[in-house]
């Protein structure tokens, strides 16, 4: 009779363990394997579930004043929608390919990052917050985007030279919005006017919009999208459209770069 108890109390309990095994959320426990294992649209390190494995562990110079940070702030100069003309200016190597390739626009939007955090001692290597090939890159094809692109995404905090927070890392930085405007240029001074950055992205992180021809364009018959520099909701990376051009005027728009 006892045996016969445990087999009815095994056999009620069961059906539960199961339902719950079956509506409980699995998590993405291989964070390595280029595998969206919990099914949630994101892969390895890009779902928030592996932000605390050590193979998405990653971190900044903590040899700046703020401790361990990624340092991000806008540029102090402007530019207009021809980016990779203004880094051939400072040195770029744009290679001698026919056509030229379509992700030189966004590598010559990070050497100016690299080239202004350069110029004020600042250390660390430094990328842009921006896409290129927008209109021409076929498919799904996100290489170019931060995502793809950026050499480090980080799970400790975004913050301006000053040590303002802006995001508490890469998940927070790509939710949508921000917690500071990023309005401090590479000398950490407070930008005035002109709060305006090229991105050519969503403030998710996403392509979005004219790119001023992978930006090599300076032309009014062209557009590239820009971010506001002055706000904290989306529109901080996608706040509208603006002519690439013509040089040397108004269009010229700043760079948001972020600490690698």
């Amino acid at each position: 009779m006892k045996i016969l108890r445990l087999i009815i109390i095994a056999f009620l309990i069961s059906p539960v363990w199961a339902i719950a095994q079956v509506c409980e959320s699995p998590d993405e426990t291989l964070c390595t394997d280029m595998n969206d294992n919990d099914g949630n649209g994101s892969i390895d390190c890009q779902d928030q579930s592996c932000s605390s494995d050590a193979a998405c562990f990653v971190s900044c110079s903590d040899s700046n004043e703020q401790g361990a940070t990624c340092r991000v702030f806008i540029t102090r100069e402007r530019f207009n929608g021809d980016l990779v003309r203004a880094a051939i200016a400072r040195g770029f190597d744009a290679g001698t390919a026919t056509p030229v390739p379509l992700s030189t626009g966004a590598f010559a939007a990070d050497f100016i990052c690299q080239n202004a955090a350069d110029n004020e001692n600042l250390g660390g290597t430094w990328q842009a917050w921006i896409n290129s090939s927008q209109n021409t890159l076929p498919g799904s094809n996100n290489s170019l985007i931060p995502d793809g692109r950026w050499l480090n995404k980080s799970n400790i905090t975004y913050a301006l030279l000053d040590g303002t927070p802006i995001a508490n890392d890469w998940f927070d930085l790509t939710d949508g919005d921000i917690r500071n405007p990023i309005n401090r240029n590479e000398r950490d001074v407070q930008i005035q006017s002109q709060l305006v950055a090229w991105t050519a992205l969503t403030a998710t992180g996403i392509r979005s919009g004219p790119d001023c021809i992978n930006w090599r364009n300076d032309t009014v018959s062209n557009n590239g999208v820009h971010g506001n520099a002055s706000v904290t909701d989306g529109e901080w990376s996608n706040d509208a459209g603006f002519v690439c051009g013509p040089p040397n005027t108004s269009t010229s728009l700043r760079l948001y770069c972020f600490e690698q």
